[in-house]
């Protein structure tokens, strides 16, 4: 992308949220035993007015660069928390769960308590998985949002795991219930019979680790 393009997109993104360009979407996570649909990934979406969809792997990091993930990951977090509710009172026999991605910066700078944002929203704090991506390093003191937030009952999940050398970083600043191990390194495990044989085994991480 261009230095010029890149700088008109993160002016425009600063208006994006008041002008209704933003959305989230729905990834259902479904258990292959039984079928059925166990929980959501809440992902983040930009439908520019001229350039049309613009890729989160471009905005997201733009959006942390400059801060506005903070105002911008609270009315994710309000939005996906308000849509579980809605579809665990619609479907209450399938025990929904619903994955939120969450910034570091999100933990550093946001002034509002996160756990409120989702308890607002008449969400079980239980029910709510926030998935920590690895795009920033830690700088400031995170202890107080995090351990209000588990203390709630709310889990944390690494994004993208061996993306970054920072993994294991974040894997002693978090209690890491879970860990999405990103699809570069589950794609070849279906390559070859070996691979394919290893992919059976059980997972010392436990029931929550996904790829993506």
């Amino acid at each position: 992308m261009r230095s010029l393009d890149r700088l008109d997109l993160r002016s425009e993104l600063g208006q994006a949220l008041d002008r209704g360009q933003l959305s989230v979407a729905y990834q259902p996570l479904v258990e292959l035993k039984s079928n059925a649909i166990r929980s959501f990934e809440a992902l983040a979406r930009w439908q520019h007015p001229v350039r049309g969809p613009i890729p989160p792997d471009v905005f997201i990091p733009m959006a942390e660069e400059t801060g506005r993930i903070v105002e911008i990951g609270a009315w994710i977090l309000a939005e996906a928390c308000s849509r579980l509710v809605e579809w665990q009172r619609l479907f209450p026999e399938n025990a929904l769960t619903m994955g939120i991605n969450i910034s570091s910066v999100q933990l550093e700078r946001s002034n509002e308590d996160l756990l409120g944002i989702i308890t607002r929203t008449g969400a079980d704090p239980g029910d709510v998985w926030l998935e920590v991506t690895e795009r920033l390093n830690l700088s400031g003191d995170i202890s107080f949002q995090v351990e209000r937030l588990r203390a709630a009952g709310v889990h944390f999940a690494l994004d993208d795991f061996g993306m970054s050398y920072s993994s294991l970083t974040y894997l002693q600043h978090f209690p890491v219930e879970g860990i999405k191990i990103d699809r570069t390194f589950v794609a070849p495990m279906t390559e070859d019979e070996t691979s394919a044989a290893s992919s059976g085994r059980s997972s010392p991480w436990g029931s929550r680790c996904r790829s993506t």
